[in-house]
């Protein structure tokens, strides 16, 4: 039985991190997550620049509940609770990453108003969402889809770092230029945007149909990884 496993990306909003993104044939070779489980989306840090765009997109308001599915190290919730009365919650696959975005959280003062999960991103219960940020890859994008439009209410936003839906083109798309400073993360980074329609019948239709014809591969022993 195929056993989907995520780990995806966006990291916290700490400074610190490198503003790059690498080159996925060398980020391959880093896929397990310390436990024997390959990840189909390894940790990418998704630079502070293209956080602050995202957020900014996002129109936070008081209430908000942001959910960051792949979360790294946190940086997209964090940036998120910088607004007053919003939540963010965080899953990622790596244990390491939910340990290190918890003592972060405890660190800032915001245990509060954060929360983070080792988690499937699949098996998420997404209803209370109200914002909704991704940085996977098209397949993990196109397979989750349906999931989106089945449990998220009309009106939730939707912000993919990069990658978007076979079946859905975004309502608007930005793109941030990472200025060269010597590692992969420089160029051009796209932050694509949604919002969940009162009416998504054909469009889930639509993507049910394209999850179908994606990939799910099997998770291989790590002594397979290559």
């Amino acid at each position: 039985m195929a056993f989907v496993l995520v780990l995806a990306v966006p990291p916290a909003h700490a400074r610190e991190v490198p503003e790059s993104t690498p080159d996925p044939e060398k980020v391959t070779q880093h896929a397990l997550d310390g436990t024997g489980k390959i990840l189909e989306v390894p940790f990418v840090a998704t630079p502070s620049r293209v956080v602050d765009k995202m957020i900014g997109m996002a129109a936070l308001k008081e209430g908000d509940v942001v959910y960051d599915l792949g979360c790294g190290d946190g940086r997209i919730v964090f940036a998120a609770v910088e607004h007053k009365d919003v939540r963010g919650v965080g899953y990622d696959l790596d244990p390491a990453r939910i340990e290190e975005c918890r003592e972060k959280a405890k660190a800032a003062g915001v245990e509060e108003s954060t929360d983070f999960h080792e988690q499937d991103i699949f098996t998420v219960d997404l209803s209370p969402a109200t914002v909704v940020t991704l940085y996977l890859v098209p397949e993990v994008n196109n397979r989750l889809l349906p999931k989106l439009l089945r449990e998220l209410r009309p009106g939730t936003r939707i912000l993919s770092h990069n990658y978007g839906f076979h079946a859905w083109p975004p309502e608007r798309e930005e793109v941030i230029d990472v200025p060269d400073i010597g590692t992969d993360y420089s160029g051009e980074h796209k932050i694509l945007y949604w919002t969940v329609p009162e009416d998504a019948v054909a469009l889930l239709a639509a993507a049910e149909s394209a999850a179908r014809s994606t990939p799910s591969p099997e998770a291989a022993p790590a002594s397979d990884a290559r």
